[in-house]
């Protein structure tokens, strides 16, 4: 998915732990001091998650915008996405923190309400801003009821979609052909088993037995209804997941990984598929991985999506930016700003 419709934005992603934070000023401070570098311009502060190829495109992409412009200059520090969730919010209650950071939609609404994150409806209020270029369902992801009032507290930094990435070479010494992509998700399980060596030498795919939010659509009812009732507990899912438990069971996955350790395995050789988004070709390219890819394929859930559709195990990422509280409303909020509009350009 383009975050504009003439961008494609960097496709990076990951997700951040959310906790719990007590309150913060929403509207965040009123002061015009800002730390300056050695040659006057403004320090910004932006703290990312981004440690492989997608890191060296967002470092690159703000070393261009600091040499477009005098005025700021950002700081991208690569923090890990644990520690971002972890400690960011103590450290914008004492001034200390990042002055702008990425993370999805879900944690940025509980940090907006509690205002941890400034919201920046200002942004999209200045016709040149850029804004009415973006999809209009992406930003009603970041629109949140603050107060009473509706306002929008995020920018679009980058979306993408998982993937079945496989082992080419393991996939033909199995007899595999672009025959067998799986259309459904018992084939996958099916062609993750072929792919499976008894000896324990080499497992049909790395599957993270956690976020399965997409799955538990795709294969039962979900966890929640479209009306917002919990449906975990129910038939569907069972049957699910006790399927799972015996795939699990029957050693064709490592069991007990998140996602990191599920794509540490496929890059070493260690397992034949993985699920992962797009930043996995180059990850495996530099690990020596020959590889391809194949859809998600679809399940028999029952859980139906707002467009009619039904079984999808797609999942997605969906990053944005988000301004903490500390900004409020001095000299680095304008160069945040600046940087949204450089880095949401065409050529970005």
């Amino acid at each position: 998915m383009r975050i504009k419709k003439s961008t494609k934005a960097l496709a990076a992603a990951a997700s951040l732990a959310m906790m719990a934070t007590v309150g913060l000023s929403a509207c965040g401070g009123s002061s015009n001091d800002a730390e300056t570098t050695a040659d006057g311009k403004v320090k910004i502060t932006m703290w990312h998650g981004f440690s492989e190829a997608d890191g060296k495109t967002l470092e690159s992409i703000v070393k261009d915008f600091n040499k477009s412009q005098d005025k700021y200059e950002i700081d991208a520090q690569l923090q890990p996405w644990s520690t971002i969730g972890e400690t960011m919010v103590t450290k914008v209650t004492s001034g200390d923190g990042p002055d702008f950071v990425t993370t999805g939609a879900d944690n940025g609404q509980g940090w907006s309400i509690d205002g941890t994150f400034q919201c920046v409806t200002d942004f999209y209020d200045d016709k040149d801003s850029g804004t009415d270029e973006y999809i209009e369902n992406v930003v009603d992801q970041i629109t949140f009821n603050i107060d009473g009032s509706e306002e929008k507290c995020g920018v679009p930094m980058g979306y993408a979609p998982t993937a079945v990435w496989y082992n080419t070479d393991m996939w033909k010494a199995a007899g595999l052909t672009d025959a067998d992509y799986p259309q459904t998700w018992d084939e996958l399980l099916e062609v993750a088993k072929k792919l499976t060596k008894s000896d324990g030498s080499q497992y049909g795919i790395a599957l993270p037995d956690l976020g399965w939010a997409p799955f538990l659509k795709g294969n039962g009812t979900g966890i929640y209804t479209t009306d917002g009732k919990v449906s975990i507990n129910t038939k569907e899912n069972k049957a699910f997941l006790e399927k799972m438990r015996d795939f699990y069971k029957g050693g064709y996955s490592v069991s007990g990984m998140d996602e990191t350790a599920a794509r540490e395995s496929f890059e070493s050789g260690q397992s034949a598929m993985v699920i992962v988004g797009p930043w996995e070709d180059q990850a495996s390219t530099d690990k020596g991985i020959n590889h391809d890819l194949f859809p998600v394929p679809n399940g028999d859930g029952t859980y139906v999506y707002p467009d009619g559709t039904k079984g999808s195990n797609t999942g997605s990422t969906g990053l944005y930016w988000w301004v903490t509280s500390q900004v409020g409303d001095s000299a680095k909020k304008q160069g945040i700003y600046d940087f949204f509009k450089f880095y949401n350009n065409h050529d970005n």
